[in-house]
Parts: C-alpha cells; sequence; structure tokens
C-alpha cells in the first residue's frame, strides 16, 4: 500500500519530492554515484552488481515498497530512538564521514542517545564503506572481534 508521500511516475519514486532511484538500468548509476565517496568512486562493475541486486525479480519495479521505511522511520521515531537509547548492550559504530545520506548530523544525534558509544570515523568513506573499502571495514571489525576475544579470556 502506497501513502500520500510517494509518487510512483513510472520512471523513477518520488518521496518527498525528491527522485530515490531511476527505475531503468541506464539512468541507476548516476544516483548511486553520488553517494560513494570521492575517494573511492563507484565502479561500473559495482554499479552493475547494485543493479542486478536491485532488478531480481523484478525488484526495481516495485521501489516504492522496498524503501518504504524511508516513510517507517518519521512514523516510528520515538520508538526506534528509544530502542536505541534503551538498549543496555554494548554499542560501537564504524561511520563513514562523507556519507551524503546518513550526514554527520545523524551521527551526532545517535551520540545524543547513546553518548558512550565508540565510535570509528572512516573520513575517506560514504554511504557504503563495506563496499568502498572492505580491508578498512573488516579491520574495524577485527578490532571489535578481538576485544570481545580478550574480555572473553578474562572471563575465563
Amino acid at each position: 500500500r502506497r501513502t500520500q508521500a510517494w509518487r510512483d511516475s513510472g520512471r523513477f519514486v518520488e518521496a518527498g519530492g525528491h527522485r530515490i532511484f531511476l527505475r531503468e538500468r541506464e539512468g541507476f548509476g548516476p544516483p548511486i554515484a553520488r553517494i560513494f565517496s570521492p575517494a573511492h568512486p563507484l565502479e561500473r562493475e559495482e554499479a552493475d552488481d547494485q543493479w542486478s541486486l536491485l532488478a531480481h525479480r523484478q525488484g526495481n519495479r516495485i521501489v516504492d515498497r522496498l524503501t518504504h521505511y524511508l516513510h517507517e522511520r518519521m512514523i516510528f521515531a520515538p520508538r526506534w530512538h528509544g530502542a536505541l537509547r534503551d538498549w543496555p548492550g554494548r554499542l560501537e559504530l564504524a561511520w563513514g564521514m562523507r556519507d551524503p545520506v546518513v550526514v554527520e548530523a545523524v551521527l551526532d544525534a545517535v551520540l545524543a542517545l547513546r553518548p558512550h558509544a565508540k565510535v570509528t570515523r572512516l573520513p575517506a568513506l560514504g554511504h557504503y564503506p563495506q563496499v568502498e573499502d572492505p580491508a578498512a571495514v573488516a579491520a574495524v571489525l577485527a578490532a571489535l572481534a578481538a576485544l570481545d576475544q580478550l574480555k572473553f579470556n578474562d572471563r575465563c
């Protein structure tokens, strides 16, 4: 079911006046390329892979349904913020600082909810740090895993 916030033009989907994804392969690359960092631009092969994932089983024809969470995040913001704020577990983040979608203000908002969360800032990376620089993200994860192993060993 579409909400009034969504408009499907047949070629792209708009939410709140912003074009989310063009629905044909030839127009797909440029909007996606904008969310990659300048240091790690979107390569043709990666664009083809991303399109294949989106178009699988004609997913590109239902982008409005696949991205409905954009609408839900407004509706459920208090609930989601409460879950983040009140969760008693450890929270550690790796954040692509060149992300034009989930900008630094979002990180600031998360830190306002969880001020003691550890943040590894990835200054040269954008929205998809795991695609742009897998080794950098793997290093962050390896460091977290090593820390968990040390804590586990201390308990034994």
